[in-house]
């Protein structure tokens, strides 16, 4: 970079950035041969039904027309033949209809002597037929059960909103889970019979259970008094958090106690959350990790199978205190990647480009332009092929990692793995209290661009001490991303905790008031990837142009000394393509973090001198970026869940 009085000049080297596209030149001939014309024959099967329930005679219609040569009165003739069609359907699943429940009368179907039928269900409260009062006999109805055979008979919560239709084999078992099916009244116990539509279920609980306490918060204690009551005994209690109510279930039967949690909500809600029940207490550990029931499936069958927190008696005891049991109750969301993670947006450090692997045929003709006096397409597809086997066993070798360091790392500073305000600059401290722009404290550098002051000159440097202390000890290290060789991924380090308050408490409301909904959308920023990345000569010294993997970036510049090293911002990031111009550069200086949008194009110029550290946190929104990921351009549609206390790439399922 070379400064003159008010002009900036820089050079960027002709490389690409987030992604290359794929070479679109193709041969397509435009001159193929027409298909030949067919015919094509379309009949209409006939049913003549003779008993005094089945008297429609459908005919029978065969048209022979040339394939592809469809008129428009002749499609107006088809769309008439599918109407009619549908309405006859629905006229024969209608002779199956029971008169006394109006549901469906299945095989095996009985009828009266005058031939008229009823469901099984009803006929065992029936002593003679509901349409002619005659006696009801055992006369099977082949006939009816034939025909019961061909068509697909409604769900019977169809009224409720299910649009499916089933063969009679499987309605019974589809209707017995159906997601539209009335919500019954969670409380264990059968004293309560109350059933109706899932949004009525909390109303219910407050106005007929409302000895139940509701605690707020994703963290909470469910306190269970008196646990050696005799007999069996009921515990239950509510958790809000994330929009959503769960509840907590502890059951003693036979000296035997069951902890589970369901959710008020649907299956599918369910699937989104873990759980994590804990006991603790006396240097003991018990826990139990799930997803939690939807108060439809509801919580007999998983008690019946253990598949709950399972303890007996003298367990309890072990744990409890004056009688009293606590049981700690973490909730979490359940967190996915996108399946592009594993093949899509590779850099390639020997060309400075970021590729896109499809297959090895695809690969050497979408990027054939890669080719060198250095380097070889087979080469760099290697170099591909060995990233890809890398991130195929990210998840299991981040958690032996982790597992590791947690159990024989020694820490330097360990105050510092716990969040404490006294961390914050003042300034920074009353400017997340009441964010707003213009500040004194905040810094507009450009279009969408903040600095401000974070961290305290002390913690910066105890942090450094810190990061140096885990570089010099032998326990394994990820790097933070394909493009830094050096850093920490804090995550294993064992700051999840830490960067989730600086997060949740400060960024988030901060990231809110300076981009809205738009950037951090409805769920504000629910997850992250931290990591400190470090610049030095002889190693890294300069970062490519490039976006992050994420809503909202926050950088802090936490020393040690160095120059150069500047940031510089382009343009916004557009699919597969990449626009150098416009280049604002920011100086950074410890202690100051720099706080911009993650989809604009940004990289740092190299250091000249000295050792620089910087703290990255991506910033993630899972209703954002479950509707769109911003590394292939594309609606996730193949997610991968990962472990829970990780939050992969912030999406939701």
């Amino acid at each position: 970079m070379k400064s003159n009085g008010n002009s900036t000049t820089f050079t960027v080297h002709d490389r690409l950035g987030a992604a290359i596209a794929p070479n679109t030149n193709s041969n397509v001939p435009t001159n193929l041969p027409q298909p030949p014309t067919t015919t094509t024959t379309t009949t209409t099967c006939s049913i003549n039904l003779s008993t005094p329930n089945c008297q429609q005679i459908i005919t029978t219609n065969t048209n022979i027309m040339p394939a592809g040569s469809l008129s428009s009165a002749t499609a107006a003739s088809s769309s008439v033949a599918t109407s009619t069609s549908s309405n006859q359907h629905q006229d024969l699943v209608n002779l199956f209809e029971c008169p006394v429940c109006f549901d469906y009368a299945l095989p095996p179907i009985l009828q009266c002597q005058s031939g008229h039928i009823v469901c099984s269900q009803c006929r065992q409260k029936l002593s003679s037929c509901p349409t002619c009062r005659g006696p009801l006999g055992n006369i099977r109805n082949l006939g009816m059960e034939k025909v019961a055979d061909t068509i697909l008979f409604p769900c019977k919560y169809q009224t409720n909103g299910c649009l499916l239709s089933l063969t009679h084999k499987h309605k019974l078992e589809h209707e017995d889970s159906c997601d539209f099916r009335p919500y019954m009244c969670p409380c264990p116990g059968a004293s309560c019979k109350w059933q109706g539509s899932l949004e009525n279920v909390m109303q219910h609980l407050w106005l007929a259970h409302k000895s139940i306490t509701t605690l707020q918060g994703e963290d909470i204690v469910f306190l269970a008094t008196d646990i050696t009551l005799p007999g069996a005994v009921d515990w239950v209690m509510m958790q809000s958090c994330f929009g959503h109510h769960f509840m907590l279930v502890l059951e003693k039967q036979d000296q035997q106690f069951f902890a589970i949690v369901q959710l008020i909500g649907t299956r599918q809600q369910a699937e989104k959350f873990v759980y994590r029940l804990e006991l603790n207490g006396n240097k003991r550990r018990l826990t139990w990790e799930s997803t939690p029931k939807s108060i439809h499936e509801g919580i007999q069958q998983a008690i019946l199978i253990s598949d709950c927190l399972v303890f007996d008696g003298a367990t309890a005891l072990l744990f409890s205190e004056n009688g009293n049991l606590a049981i700690n109750i973490i909730m979490s969301k359940t967190f996915c990647r996108c399946s592009c993670f594993f093949k899509g947006n590779i850099y390639l450090e020997q060309v400075r480009s970021h590729v896109h692997y499809i297959s090895d045929d695809r690969f050497r003709e979408d990027y054939k332009n890669l080719i060198s006096s250095e380097n070889s397409l087979e080469q760099l597809l290697n170099a591909v092929h060995e990233e890809i086997r890398r991130r195929e066993t990210h998840d299991a070798d981040a958690r032996k990692r982790k597992d590791q360091i947690k159990k024989e790392y020694q820490p330097l500073h360990s105050d510092l793995y716990t969040f404490q305000p006294k961390f914050l600059s003042e300034n920074f401290k009353q400017l997340c209290s009441q964010p707003k722009f213009p500040s004194e404290y905040l810094k507009k550098l450009g279009n969408g661009i903040f600095s401000m002051p974070v961290f305290t000159n002390d913690f910066c440097t105890q942090f450094i001490e810190e990061l140096k202390h885990f570089e010099a000890s032998p326990m394994p290290k990820g790097r933070p991303n394909t493009m830094n060789n050096y850093g920490i991924l804090l995550d294993e380090l064992g700051f999840t905790s830490f960067i989730d308050e600086l997060r949740n408490q400060y960024l988030n409301p901060l990231a809110q008031a300076l981009y809205g909904e738009e950037y951090v959308g409805t769920t504000g920023l629910d997850s992250h990837k931290a990591f400190v990345v470090s610049y030095k000569i002889g190693q890294d010294v300069d970062l490519d142009y490039h976006y992050d993997n994420a809503e909202i970036t926050f950088n802090v510049s936490l020393g040690d000394q160095f120059e150069g090293g500047d940031l510089y911002f382009g343009t916004m990031a557009k699919p597969h393509r990449t626009v150098f111009s416009n280049f604002t550069f920011v100086e950074h200086k410890p202690t100051i973090g720099v706080l911009h949008r993650a989809q604009h194009l940004h990289g740092s110029e190299p250091i000249t001198s000295g050792e620089r550290y910087n703290l990255i946190i991506w910033m993630r929104s899972s209703s954002k970026r479950s509707q769109l990921c911003p590394m292939c351009w594309q609606t996730p549609e193949c997610l991968v869940p990962v472990d829970s206390d990780s939050y992969g790439d912030g999406m939701i399922k």
